[in-house]
């Protein structure tokens, strides 16, 4: 099932921008130059001439550039440790390719596991950790035919059995202590070991006031409960998601200006430590379910019919994205091989979540 590319060709805004530099704010410098790929499946139903037309995509995107110009520079790393922006108008990398030997219909009955999604569907990614000049890269390929239900509400119930009155736990804590306990018990750790669960926390409106709306930077925090093994895997499940709401509601106005200030104090940018590493152990869970309904993006000829997350997505061992889809939301869990066959078997673990590929899990 091989993809061909036809052409690279850099989309440049249609009118001359600022030509300035952007310094990236603290918080981005807390997160390590990581790029995410994300695959967007859309399907033409309609049996529509010119399905999303290349050309027409590229006249919007165009247009887009001129107000955000900055998506068409590179990106620079100034001495002090701090990256910028250079809005120079390079362009964003538009990469056209086609895959002539598979149809969208053959991968809804392969219900999109990542095992018959042909390789080279998304553009590569650079190394992780690594500066890359460019900033945002788009493939648009066309195929050959030019084109589980949601056990949260059950999961939610699970984890709130013996919460009295006065507490409350959302499904997102339920959730990221579910995957918490069950990968923890199937990595067989000491009962007396400390292990942490770390999930992302979204700052925005934790800061008094709030940010705007429309801040394009990064302002994200890691909320970080630790309990004993044998508490976590042995104690009810209530217990551990209230200590997750706890570690969360903790990330308040007081906890983030203060890391503000730390951040601020310090002269040398590149002395900071990511704030994506983590202890050995430990588990991190980053849900962006909220952040990215893609079912609403729409080009002119429909609503995508799938989402999926880029194969070569830099997850290292125990880390875990949580992703929207239609019927609930997408698990994807890296752990290595032995220890991702215990989780599989585990009947607390398999009486929410539904496994569906060897390093894709979904509920």
């Amino acid at each position: 099932m091989p993809v061909t590319i036809k052409g690279t060709l850099y989309v440049k805004p249609t009118k001359p921008t600022k030509h300035v530099q952007i310094p990236l704010s603290s918080f981005d410098t807390l997160t390590p130059p990581n790029y995410a790929g994300i695959m967007f499946f859309f399907k033409n139903s309609l049996k529509k001439n010119n399905f999303m037309n290349i050309q027409k995509l590229i006249a919007s995107l165009e247009d887009l550039l001129n107000d955000y110009y900055f998506l068409a520079g590179t990106l620079k790393s100034e001495p002090d440790g701090r990256s910028i922006i250079d809005c120079n108008d390079r362009g964003v990398q538009f990469i056209i390719a086609e895959c002539s030997d598979i149809t969208i219909n053959q991968l809804e009955n392969n219900k999109w596991e990542h095992a018959v999604i042909p390789y080279g569907l998304e553009p590569s990614q650079p190394r992780a950790n690594k500066i890359y000049p460019i900033l945002l890269k788009v493939q648009h390929t066309t195929f050959a035919d030019g084109s589980y239900q949601n056990n949260l509400k059950r999961l939610l119930e699970y984890y709130s059995v013996g919460i009295s009155n006065g507490n409350r736990i959302s499904t997102n804590d339920a959730l990221v202590a579910h995957l918490w306990r069950t990968i923890t018990r199937a990595r067989k750790i000491d009962l007396n070991t400390e292990v942490f669960s770390v999930h992302v926390v979204d700052g925005r409106n934790r800061i008094i006031p709030p940010l705007s709306k429309g801040y394009f930077g990064n302002f994200t925090f890691r909320a970080c409960p630790k309990m004993l093994v044998s508490q976590l895997i042995n104690g009810s499940p209530s217990t551990i998601a209230l200590q997750v709401r706890k570690a969360n509601t903790d990330v308040n106005n007081s906890r983030v200006r203060t890391i503000i200030d730390l951040i601020e104090q310090q002269t040398d940018k590149s002395l900071i430590r990511p704030n994506m590493i983590f202890y050995e152990k430990s588990v991190m869970i980053n849900n962006v379910s909220k952040l990215q309904k893609h079912y609403l993006l729409d080009f002119g000829d429909g609503t995508p019919i799938k989402l999926r997350l880029n194969r070569e997505a830099d997850l290292n061992d125990g880390i875990s994205m949580i992703l929207y889809d239609e019927d609930g939301v997408d698990v994807y869990i890296c752990l290595l091989t032995e220890i991702l066959e215990n989780l599989e078997n585990d009947p607390e673990f398999k009486k929410f979540i539904v496994p569906s590929a060897c390093t894709r899990s979904k509920i």
